[in-house]
């Protein structure tokens, strides 16, 4: 947002945390764990750091339920401890201290802050928190004069939320500013955004368009705990949130701490083994070389040159034959049975052989398929046989031509003997490498790949590999969902440069058209990389450990999100052994294939077979959950629930609904667990509030963000469609709320219960 954007307002308020502030901590109540560290062997207390966190979080929900606004303020919560005043002063402090080391304001963000008191009369900052405006300028902001001179309205102060919209209202009254004057500018979709704009208020989403939260919550409960250092995710996002870019975010949250680990691993092993130059294989060089180029100078290393190595399987295939064994034809057609989509046109087409009968009626079969098609009496693949003997010259001509031509372009661009060198590819099988190797007749120094399978073994007398994600570590299979599924990085990675389709006689490479429909998402995709290189370095520097690594990847194959899934209905694909044109990774023809035989069927042949379809559906993750935005999910965050197939059954009678606005009655477990739910599936419908019982004897308090009040507030302030989350008792709840809206003269109620 420009300078001249924020000049129309008259009156401009900021959330704080998560949208000018954050934390080098993954959650907020980490803080809790960090604080209670600082103190615990002093104090002396019974309790672990989890134990502490659970005791601290009990304690605000406590102290929320004795406020009649259900706002409550850090010592309120500390009261609420059953420890002395003077350990609960002790942790207190504590807290805040911790606050005060891992809170900071991001560069970008003070900027536009600092523009906005340049430009607009009045600047404020408003806030749901229990800290109070006092404590937030000693802790948060003491080393800010500017930050600290803003004016603070925070919840606990004024027992009024952003969430219920009394706190607008009440900064409304202190400025007495036309609602369409103020601009208000926050991270949370209902407080922020929806709560504001219902008076009026301009309002900035300030967030990602990727559910950040549901990937977190994917990936601790199904794979385990991201290490502290993932604050700078969502950071490298923050800082950019201008792009509004799918691809640029993905490339921040998941796919930049991948390679990051990845990127310093391959310097780490080129060190490690003495060499001093690194061949960035193409494509997937054009991602590599930036990232490497990028990171050796953050890590001030000078003495590894960089390369990219235009080469390709198509490139190096029929350089790397050798005509000096006598058997070089039957290794040819060896090689070329194993290449996937080559086609007896693309054999007559390489070798510039006269079109002739064979061509005409078979060029549209592939080669490895030639031993079970016959004509006449003989197989296609005897005739195929035949043609080579009978053209042998000009063949032997053709490859010793292109064994010539890949020398001549690595002898004039590539400085450095091969066996100096580190190779570095995406990976899967390796063969590129392998096909260098031949040609040259030289060993290079390392062969390194992203991933691999047992496919690398087919050359492993010859050529020899390291992988990052491999067989030596296959933590929920890994390396075999990415050999299964290429398609859900390869695009990405590529740039808009096309494959390597040979050389020219004095040695420079001869590429192919780039895949036009991808180059604004690579363009992007790119850049988020190198942003969370740069942040992750700016606020963190760790070290990625591998475990970790392993973790997001696993997420993101087995369970990405739905909007992480439309991304790839807009990538096109293409292999890189040249075969014929593009295709989309995510199809309407795939769509309609998995819809007819259904989702739940076509989930459970891909959980049998993990390369079912494998040349039709590309990645049967995404698919389904493009076709379905629950269905993946649904077999994730429930299945750890006991009332899990209850819970789904009632989501999806949400999802069936026409509703637009509901309420939920129960807050127990049951309700917490549905919300996670529907959270998780993305349901359209907006939960106005919670409505429970014990509300009318301790009043209304927050929970997980939502109001809990008692049903003759929740039908006063307009709910009339409740989904009842009891499933024990939802007959006699179902008999309260319609007996309570009758004697309220309320006729209009929908029910929805299992």
């Amino acid at each position: 947002m420009t300078k001249c954007d924020l000049g129309q307002y008259e009156l401009i308020s900021f959330d704080i945390f998560d949208t000018l502030v954050f934390r080098t901590l993954p959650k907020p109540e980490d803080v809790f764990a960090k604080s209670y560290r600082l103190v615990k062997n002093e104090l002396q207390l019974p309790y672990d750091d989890e134990e502490f966190v659970a005791l601290r979080k009990h304690a605000e929900s406590l102290a929320r339920q004795q406020s009649l606004s259900s706002e409550t303020m850090l010592k309120n919560i500390y009261d609420c401890l059953p420890f002395t005043i003077d350990v609960r002063e002790k942790l207190l402090l504590a807290e805040l201290q911790v606050e005060s080391q891992v809170c900071f304001v991001p560069e970008e963000s003070r900027a536009l802050l600092i523009s906005a008191l340049k430009s607009a009369a009045n600047v404020v900052f408003i806030s749901d928190m229990y800290l109070t405006a006092t404590q937030i300028r000693n802790y948060i902001f003491k080393n800010d004069k500017q930050l600290s001179a803003i004016p603070i309205y925070v919840s606990c102060e004024h027992s009024a939320s952003k969430f219920s919209r009394k706190l607008f209202a009440i900064v409304r009254e202190a400025y007495s500013v036309d609602f369409n004057r103020w601009l208000h500018m926050g991270d949370n979709d209902t407080s922020d955004i929806q709560s504001a704009a219902s008076f009026g208020i301009q309002t900035r989403y300030y967030n990602s368009q990727l559910d950040t939260s549901l990937i977190n919550a994917l990936e601790s409960r199904d794979y385990g705990y991201v290490g502290e250092w993932q604050y700078t995710r969502k950071l490298s996002i923050t800082k950019n949130l201008t792009r509004n870019s799918v691809s640029f975010e993905l490339a921040c949250f998941t796919w930049g701490p991948i390679l990051f680990g990845f990127i310093d691993w391959v310097i780490d092993k080129t060190i490690q083994a003495g060499l001093g130059c690194i061949l960035c294989l193409m494509r997937e060089g054009e991602t590599f070389y930036p990232l490497l180029k990028r990171r050796l100078s953050q890590r001030n290393i000078t003495s590894i040159n960089l390369e990219k190595l235009y080469a390709s399987r198509k490139s190096t295939f029929w350089a790397s034959i050798d005509l000096t064994q006598a058997d070089w034809k039957r290794e040819l057609v060896a090689s070329l049975i194993k290449v996937q989509g080559y086609k007896i046109r693309n054999f007559y087409n390489d070798f510039n052989l006269v079109s002739d009968s064979v061509y005409e009626q078979f060029g549209h079969i592939d080669f490895k398929e030639a031993d079970s098609t016959y004509l006449a009496s003989s197989s296609l693949f005897d005739l195929v046989i035949k043609k080579i003997n009978d053209n042998q010259k000009q063949i032997a001509k053709f490859i010793q031509g292109e064994n010539t031509r890949f020398k001549c372009y690595y002898k004039k661009h590539i400085t450095t003997p091969l066996s100096d060198c580190v190779i570095v590819d995406l990976g899967y099988g390796g063969t590129a490498q392998h096909q260098i190797e031949k040609t040259l007749k030289e060993k290079s120094g390392l062969n390194l790949l992203f991933y691999s399978t047992e496919r690398i073994n087919r050359f492993f007398s010859e050529t020899q590999y390291l992988s990052f994600v491999g067989i030596h570590n296959q933590q929920w299979a890994n390396s075999y969902t990415l050999a299964r599924s290429p398609e859900c990085i390869e695009a990405l990675l590529l740039g808009n440069v096309g494959t390597t389709l040979g050389y020219t006689e004095d040695g420079e490479p001869i590429l192919g058209k780039g895949v036009v429909q991808n180059q604004s998402i690579v363009a992007e995709f790119l850049s988020g990389l190198l942003a969370f290189f740069d942040v992750h370095y700016e606020y963190s520097n760790q070290a990625i450990p591998l475990e970790q690594i392993q973790i997001i990847l696993a997420r993101f194959i087995n369970y990405p999100t739905y909007c992480e899934a439309d991304l790839y209905s807009k990538i096109y694909h293409e292999d890189n052994f040249g075969a014929d044109g593009v295709y989309p990774i995510i199809s309407q023809d795939q769509v309609d294939k998995v819809k007819k035989m259904g989702v739940d069927a076509a989930y459970l042949k891909f959980k049998q077979n993990l390369n079912w379809y494998k040349s039709q559906l590309f990645w049967p993750q995404a698919l389904m959950m493009f076709i379905s935005k629950s269905f993946l999910h649904s077999h994730s965050l429930l299945k750890s629930s006991s009332n899990q197939n209850l819970i789904e059954e009632l989501v999806a009678k949400v999802e069936q609904s026409n509703w637009q606005f509901f309420a939920i009655y129960g807050a127990g477990d049951i309700g917490e667990q549905f919300i996670k739910a529907l959270e998780a599936q993305n349901v359209k419908p907006i939960i106005e509030r919670i409505v429970d019982r014990r509300a009318s004897v301790s009043g209304d308090y927050q929970l997980n963000g939502y109001c809990v009040t008692n049903i003759e507030n929740a039908l006063k302030q307009g709910s009339r469609q409740f989904v009842i989350t009891s499933f024990a008792f939802k007959n006699e709840i179902a008999l309260s709320i319609t007996k309570t809206a009758k004697d309220m003269n309320i006729n209009n109620i929908d029910l929805i219960s299992i």
